[in-house]
């Protein structure tokens, strides 16, 4: 008989989570002591039976999780602004899509490579994250702006053990593209990205020196490189 994973719900109350688990005949696995939470492993008889339970209000399944960009999308306005009738009434535009616009994402970096920020379909241009910088000095307690040196792999994430700025980038400026028959994009795809690298993992030091290289760099963030970028506008992720 299969056994499940389930987690008990009891308004909050441990120990009727508890309680109700052990009476169904779950074996318990653990507890989840700051919001009240029993886990138990049972047969699905167990778990029917564990429902009807006096007190439990919610018997959660162990699911995996399913990624999308649905919440994303309501918290940055991405999809009401890029359909937003009356400017795009106004001006002709066929969406408002955040071209013309580079916006700095300090955070832990950008992997540039990800699929989110390929515009190979554009003339001699390959990704959207136009310039990618890591802090090149991280023990000094203020590093000069000058510590941060261009990274010729397009990837600051990677190298950081980091994940948290290649997301941000994505809801901020990612393409339109499909995955596992989902469709997912950034608030403002038609933008360029700035990566400026100031992590490491969960760490995050010298971010003040990446706003501050931002400030100096407003008006080409790219000068010294081949590429081009619009002046950019800082997006510092928290």
């Amino acid at each position: 008989m299969a056994q499940l994973l389930a987690f008990v719900h009891a308004g909050g109350d441990l120990s009727v989570a508890s309680r109700a688990l052990s009476r169904a005949g779950l074996a318990p696995v653990s507890t989840w002591d700051s919001i009240g939470v029993a886990v138990g492993v049972g047969t699905p008889a167990e778990l029917r039976k564990l429902a009807k339970a006096p007190g439990v209000t919610y018997v959660e399944g162990d699911q995996p999780l399913a990624y999308t960009m649905q919440t994303s999308h309501v918290a940055t306005r991405g999809r009401q602004t890029r359909t937003y009738g009356p400017f795009l009434t106004a001006t002709g535009a066929s969406q408002i899509d955040g071209r013309g616009v580079s916006v700095a994402v300090i955070d832990s970096g950008i992997d540039g490579t990800h699929p989110m920020f390929d515009v190979s379909t554009a003339p001699g241009v390959q990704s959207k994250v136009r310039r990618n910088l890591k802090l090149a000095c991280p023990l000094l307690v203020n590093p000069p702006a000058g510590c941060f040196a261009d990274v010729a792999t397009n990837d600051s994430d990677t190298i950081s053990n980091g994940g948290h700025g290649t997301h941000v980038a994505g809801t901020v400026a990612g393409v339109d593209v499909v995955s596992r028959g989902r469709s997912f994009h950034g608030a403002a795809p038609g933008a360029d990205l700035i990566g400026l690298s100031v992590g490491q993992a969960i760490s995050v030091f010298g971010g003040n020196q990446a706003m501050q290289w931002v400030v100096d760099h407003q008006a080409n963030p790219c000068a010294g490189t081949p590429r081009r970028a619009s002046p950019p506008r800082v997006r510092r992720s928290g």
